[in-house]
């Protein structure tokens, strides 16, 4: 492998290590090859998102995220089996930093080698835009091209990496992407307000008898519950629609599918556990629910890989001694035929297992040999 890919590979797996929450944890149970791909895509994905939401105003938010695409575009049509060095655009407002121009060559040879249409990275960049300039959504179906966007189009590209023959697949992903933004709007209702944005339809709101200024202040009423309420079960129905398309991808990735939808359907079902009060709690799934969704369905795929899960609960019941005790990190060592492999586990706040998990896939690939987590 050329050194300049395996640099890019290395950080993008180690950004994903520590930006992608819920997603890495879905990750862990893909091959290596299709979990690299992954990594790179996300490190795209991180980019596009941090250079739309910390940029100082909306208009160089519009500039960043279109010299993004355009970089984007250089870096594909540029691509070849050697991709070495990513074209430099010349701009003041370069979005390419030092830094994040290392993931160049393992993005374009993910997109080369899963024959990805590059008009998806179009539409995921539209997306980003859409939020700088629209800060509310008058019907459903307007919000749906929105959700299509930054979600649908994710799934899409996903599905590459995946694989699938059924087209039917790009329909039902379709609909998944849909029920996890829907998922996410609810979730994040108030952090939105708080943003002067409002997500959900306005012709819901007035069909409840709710107003904008109930939102932005974060005023709770019957009748916004009963709207939060409704708002779920159309997220529920999306679900449902979506359901089949863990079946049509090929079998080595149907687990990582299953965790994500596992993972935010939870998501949805703590918001009802909360009786939607959106205001005042924030809902979420522990760390230990999300460990055991993907110890479940790793144990589906055979005994023989038992031995890690064993291990994981080891390191995470020794992460929660740390946190109880307000220490916040220790070593751990694992044997590895002559080698040992030594870790310093963090307890970041939110995540607490996560560096638990990442020490088991890093212990057992090497071990294993065939570079599969767990």
């Amino acid at each position: 492998m050329d050194e300049s890919l395996k640099q890019s590979i290395d950080f993008c797996r180690r950004l994903t290590r520590q930006e992608a929450g819920n997603f890495y944890f879905s990750f862990l149970t893909l091959p290596r090859a299709k979990r690299d791909a992954m990594c790179a895509i996300y490190a795209w994905m991180r980019r596009l998102d941090d250079l739309s939401d910390e940029a100082p105003s909306a208009d160089h938010a519009r500039r960043t995220v279109e010299e993004w695409r355009k970089q984007t575009h250089a870096v594909l049509i540029n691509d070849s089996a050697n991709f070495t060095q990513p074209p430099v655009l010349d701009s003041q407002h370069s979005a390419l930093s030092t830094q994040h121009s290392l993931l160049w060559p393992a993005f374009a040879d993910t997109v080369r080698r899963y024959d990805i249409p590059h008009c998806h990275f179009d539409e995921i960049a539209e997306g980003a835009l859409m939020d700088q300039k629209i800060q509310r959504y008058e019907t459903f179906q307007e919000l749906y091209r929105y959700c299509y966007r930054v979600a649908s189009v994710v799934g899409l590209v996903c599905l590459r990496v995946f694989g699938y023959t059924n087209p039917q697949a790009e329909k039902h992903g379709e609909f998944l992407g849909i029920a996890f933004q829907l998922t996410n709007i609810l979730r994040d209702v108030r952090e939105d307000a708080g943003r002067g944005r409002i997500y959900l339809p306005l012709e819901d709101l007035r069909r409840h008898g709710v107003s904008e200024s109930d939102i932005l202040q974060n005023r709770w009423s019957e009748p916004l519950h009963e709207m939060l309420k409704a708002f779920a079960d159309r997220a529920e129905k999306y679900y449902l629609q979506a359901r089949p398309v863990v079946d049509l991808v090929s079998e080595n990735a149907r687990p990582t599918l299953r965790i994500m939808t596992e993972i935010y359907h939870g998501i949805l079902v703590d918001l009802r556990r909360l009786d939607f009060r959106v205001f005042e709690h924030r809902a979420r799934l522990p760390t230990w629910k999300k460990i055991a969704i993907v110890a479940k369905h790793q144990l589906r795929l055979g005994m023989k890989k038992f031995l890690p899960l064993v291990f994981l609960a080891g390191l995470f019941v020794n992460q929660s001694i740390l946190e109880a005790s307000s220490v916040t990190s220790t070593t751990v060592s694992f044997p590895s035929g002559a080698e040992q492999i030594s870790a310093k586990l963090v307890a970041p706040e939110g995540n607490s297992a996560l560096p638990a998990v990442i020490l088991v896939h890093e212990w057992w690939g090497l071990r294993n040999g065939s570079g599969n987590v767990l």
